[in-house]
């Protein structure tokens, strides 16, 4: 694994940093516990390793570091998704697309936005031909 990639539990931890704005080991076990049955130590680690990849910054307060994030989601969101392409994926987008569409896991806004691109690519695409 590449040191900037993300592992499940971290990228659980970072989405909460993300929808928190910022967080201590307790404000991210008390987001996440009735889902997860983690430890203290274990979600310390999450936000160290967080921090050593480059995702987090750590301030000091009193007693504990409280976190942040350090890159804007898009650009997070899009080392996950390189990552899931030239993994998984091999680089063929249709199985994600599918997915988002056939699942209902988009806002019908969402879902008009990406059926739009996809149009589009579909359009550039017979062009090119």
């Amino acid at each position: 694994m590449n040191k900037e990639e993300l592992t499940p539990n971290e990228t659980v931890v970072l989405s909460i940093i993300y929808e928190l704005g910022e967080a201590d080991v307790y404000d991210v076990l008390e987001y996440i516990k009735n889902e997860k049955d983690w430890q203290y130590t274990s979600v310390e680690n999450f936000l160290s390793k967080l921090h050593a990849k480059g995702y987090v910054d750590r301030v000091k307060r009193s007693h504990r570091y409280r976190y942040k994030p350090k890159l804007p989601l898009g650009k997070v969101l899009g080392r996950v998704l390189d990552h899931l392409f030239r993994g998984i994926l091999r680089d063929n987008p249709t199985p994600l697309v599918d997915y988002l569409l056939e699942n209902r896991k988009l806002r019908p806004k969402d879902e008009k936005i990406l059926r739009s691109l996809i149009d589009t690519v579909i359009q550039d695409d017979n062009k090119a031909e």
